[in-house]
């Protein structure tokens, strides 16, 4: 007999990624189930943001067609989906950038997380043009306590716009922070 489906804390279910089909698979099961919920609100102006390992952004397509073919019976349009792309290492950052442009052919909005650390870098956004771009955390954190970091803020979304993309600063938590968001 088949065991009932028990509820997993995303963690549990992250803390080992899969490998290969097995992780792709766990992926398509992710963004359906976000994008079923994210119809239900109804919410005809909002934009969804689905986050994409850059792993199953280039080596998905081995596996078939999914985004759009999900996103059509769902009733969503892609220019309302937001692909985000998490900070992760890829060897093939070439792969990359043409399976972020399948996402933007299809019209959805291409958006770099974590700028600032890792491998969410000025290489990735000059590879990838993206339309937005959400400052990591921790940077936000810094420009309160450290002077130099302050100074070079101003320059860094200054850069960023000249590249065209909409800044987004995440992690702010305190009246400091968001001074200097703003």
């Amino acid at each position: 007999p088949c065991k009932a489906p028990r509820e997993v804390p995303p963690l549990d279910l992250f803390r080992e990624v899969p490998a290969r089909e097995t992780r792709i698979l766990l992926d398509r099961q992710c963004r359906s189930l976000h994008v079923a919920n994210f119809m239900r609100f109804g919410e005809e102006r909002s934009w969804l943001f689905l986050n994409v390992d850059p792993y199953v952004a280039v080596e998905g397509r081995r596996y078939g067609s999914f985004f759009a073919g999900m996103l059509r019976p769902a009733g969503l349009s892609p220019h309302r989906v937001a692909v985000e792309l998490i900070e992760s290492p890829l060897a093939d950052e070439g792969a990359l950038a043409a399976a972020m442009g399948y996402y933007r052919e299809l019209g959805c909005i291409i958006v770099l997380d974590d700028f600032g650390a890792g491998h969410s870098n000025f290489d990735r956004i000059w590879r990838l043009n993206p339309d937005v771009v959400k400052i990591d955390r921790e940077m936000t954190r810094r420009v309160t306590v450290e002077p130099l970091a302050r100074r070079m803020f101003n320059g860094i979304v200054s850069v960023l716009h000249e590249a065209g993309a909409l800044v987004c600063v995440e992690g702010i938590e305190t009246e400091d922070e968001a001074l200097v968001a703003i």
